[in-house]
């Protein structure tokens, strides 16, 4: 790798971040910078290669680079442009997904000169969100170096991008809403949520048990499917009586065998399928991670 060869970042990274590593160990100036305004490379620029940057490089900046701009995007455009591609994909239960290598668009994201991409219907994918990420992170890095060292980065595509026949699928940042527990779910689509968004969360359960007026948001982490151990009668005996207007699924406080560990208070949602899933641990709003019996185990005993 050449010597003058630059790498930009136009936010400052943390030492652990993939890339400050490998450009420290390879000697590459690191130019991190808040914002383009005001900004000029500090050499002429071969060519500017955007992954999960998050900004648009302005047209300057992309004219001050004698090949354009390339970004490697994890999905199959057109669909799913956006930040969380392989988040939506899962979300969506899909079960193939795809490298698109685009060119830089001057104004717009995503809309770039499709130079390469995987072809369809793509690489099947992992159901977790690290496995999926970790296997796209590779089809991208090989995809970019074939187009790099076969010059095919170089001569883009003259027509506009093939349209798609049926409604574009966006995948917009996760919000906290995204995490938010909903009726809607089916069991499968709980332990998925839990795994790309992280921690679900509601803010009626510890409310109701607490005969609380007010919201009280609890998260939930570290999911198990009950359907096998729970017994429906008395989940339905132990069902928690919710406010008008509750938009999550059914949950109830029981108290279950749980390993070597005799008998354990554990809430229990059931899903729009039927299915039957149980948090191992809780965090209510000002506290910290407990263990459901911990948490809740109280408002068991006192019934």
């Amino acid at each position: 790798m050449p010597k003058d060869m630059s790498i930009l970042q136009i936010r400052t990274l943390t030492s652990s971040a993939p890339i400050y590593d490998i450009a420290q160990s390879l000697s590459l100036p690191i130019h991190p910078i808040p914002t383009f305004t005001g900004w000029q490379p500090p050499s002429p620029i071969d060519l500017i290669i955007a992954v999960s940057f998050g900004l648009l490089v302005p047209p300057r900046i992309l004219s001050h680079a004698r090949c354009g701009g390339l970004n490697v995007h994890p999905s199959l455009l057109p669909d799913l442009p956006g930040p969380a591609p392989i988040h939506w994909a899962l979300l969506n239960h899909d079960q193939h997904s795809g490298i698109t290598l685009q060119t830089l668009h001057p104004s717009r994201f995503d809309q770039g000169s499709i130079i390469s991409q995987t072809p369809k219907p793509g690489i099947p994918i992992p159901s977790t969100l690290k496995a999926a990420t970790q296997l796209l992170g590779q089809a991208g890095a090989q995809i970019l170096v074939e187009s790099i060292r076969s010059g095919s980065f170089a001569t883009p595509p003259p027509s506009p991008r093939e349209q798609p026949s049926h409604p574009i699928r966006h995948a917009p940042k996760l919000t906290p809403a995204a995490a938010q527990l909903s009726k809607s779910w089916s069991g499968k689509d709980v332990l998925i949520r839990a795994n790309v968004t992280g921690p679900l969360w509601d803010p009626s359960t510890l409310a109701a048990l607490s005969s609380s007026s007010s919201s009280i948001r609890t998260q939930y982490d570290n999911w198990t499917d009950a359907s096998a151990f729970v017994d429906r009668a008395a989940f339905d005996n132990a069902r928690i009586g919710m406010e008008a207007g509750y938009e999550g699924p059914d949950v109830a406080l029981l108290r279950l065998r749980d390993g070597n560990e005799g008998e354990q208070a554990r809430l229990v949602f059931r899903a729009a399928d039927g299915a039957l899933l149980a948090p191992g641990s809780v965090k209510v709003e000002g506290s910290v991670w407990k263990p459901v019996e911990r948490a809740v185990g109280r408002y068991l005993r006192s019934t």
